[in-house]
């Protein structure tokens, strides 16, 4: 009986010693918190490769698309408003020539890109998909006009080696209607008789605020995606690997 007891006293008192050298050994190796644990695993996620998603894609089509026509925009109102303030009409029908400026031409050359527009009515007489497509976004445009919905920019994906967007065009700028407003209001007689033949028919009439046709750009993918890889590269360019560097003490 008591080399029983002594037995049953030896055992309970190694496991008792068991157990707190293991905890001790659980709590030593326990990691510790870095100062900058957050800025470093921000930093290692960045540098991960991510799949690119159809999302990314139209965001960026989106994106680019609207740089490269705010730009067209903002210089053929520069180019017309030089002609008109010179009283030269004849001179600022000649705006389609500023869709050549070397800005447009630097922009369309990185993103592999062509830029248009429409009237309401396509005249292209393509019949390529992109072309057959941008026709079809054109049609639903003058829906939704005529339904009184919102139109806005479109992103449309032709196969896997072109994406299309496009933008509504509204008669916001006085300047536009110099020539494409209601004759003998905003369009006069004189100017009237500058025009091109039935620019009148298709191209006139308008008051402030229509809906006057559509900006389109044609991408190649490949210029999409290149543009997401380059935006990856320049976050994490100059970057440091764990977190902000020390301040310089002048």
């Amino acid at each position: 009986m008591l080399i029983c007891s002594l037995y049953r006293k030896l055992s309970l008192f190694r496991s008792l010693f068991l157990l707190l050298t293991s905890t001790l050994a659980l709590s030593s190796c326990e990691p510790k918190k870095l100062p900058n644990g957050k800025e470093i695993a921000e930093e290692m996620e960045r540098h991960l490769v991510k799949r690119i998603t159809s999302e990314m894609i139209s965001k960026e089509t989106g994106r680019v698309g609207d740089s490269i026509i705010q730009t067209a925009d903002q210089q053929m109102l520069i180019f017309l408003k030089n002609e008109l303030d010179s009283n030269d009409f004849k001179a600022a029908l000649h705006y389609r020539q500023v869709m050549k400026d070397s800005v447009l031409t630097q922009m369309a050359q990185k993103y592999q890109a062509q830029l248009g527009r429409s009237g309401k009515s396509w005249s292209n007489a393509a019949t390529d998909p992109a072309s057959l497509l941008l026709q079809e976004q054109l049609k639903q445009y003058q829906a939704f006009q005529t339904q009184k919905q919102t139109l806005k920019p479109q992103v449309i994906r032709v196969g896997s080696e072109e994406l299309l967007y496009t933008k509504p065009i509204f008669m916001t700028d006085a300047l536009c209607l110099q020539c494409h407003g209601q004759p003998e209001k905003t369009l006069t007689s004189e100017n009237q008789q500058l025009l091109p033949k039935n620019f009148k028919t298709t191209h006139a009439g308008y008051q402030s605020g229509d809906w006057a046709g559509m900006w389109y750009v044609r991408f190649k993918s490949k210029g999409i995606l290149d543009s997401i890889t380059q935006k990856r590269k320049k976050s994490r360019r100059g970057q440091p690997i764990f977190g902000k560097p020390d301040s310089v003490k002048k």
